[in-house]
């Protein structure tokens, strides 16, 4: 259902959308994300969300699932698939309040995946290499 493009080079690096209400969240992820050599965009909500990405293209989605009162991680990926551009980018949700026996659930509102917070560098790396076709690995 994803499309990788395997013929993505390290010299033009994937852009990935992450919206993470939690602020040191946020930059623990984005550093993870930056050590793999992925550029980033960033929001602290779903509006946000929409904002920055007016006119960009991005590679893959990183969502909290609660984002606050405006709307929830789900209701951004909602939005974003009823965009062409956006139908088929992979999409991984994170969350610390849901359960490993709710990944279908998330997988069924169409999410490639579900990482459980807390988040380990190894779990952000395999699923960039799974669902992103990323693989600019570090062993620093």
């Amino acid at each position: 259902m994803f499309v990788k493009n395997k013929y993505q080079s390290s010299q033009n690096p994937k852009t990935i959308l992450l919206v993470e209400d939690d602020v040191a969240q946020a930059k623990y992820l984005s550093i993870l994300l930056k050590k793999l050599k992925v550029k980033v965009i960033s929001a602290n909500s779903g509006k946000e969300a929409l904002q920055n990405i007016k006119n960009k293209n991005i590679d893959g989605m990183m969502f909290d699932i609660l984002l606050g009162e405006e709307m929830s991680g789900i209701d951004l990926l909602e939005i974003l698939r009823k965009k062409a551009v956006y139908n088929k980018t992979p999409a991984i949700a994170v969350s610390a309040y849901y359960t490993r026996g709710q990944r279908q659930e998330l997988i069924d509102c169409g999410f490639a995946d579900y990482i459980p917070k807390p988040i380990t560098f190894a779990q952000v790396e395999g699923a960039l290499k799974q669902y992103f076709n990323i693989d600019n690995t570090t062993k620093n």
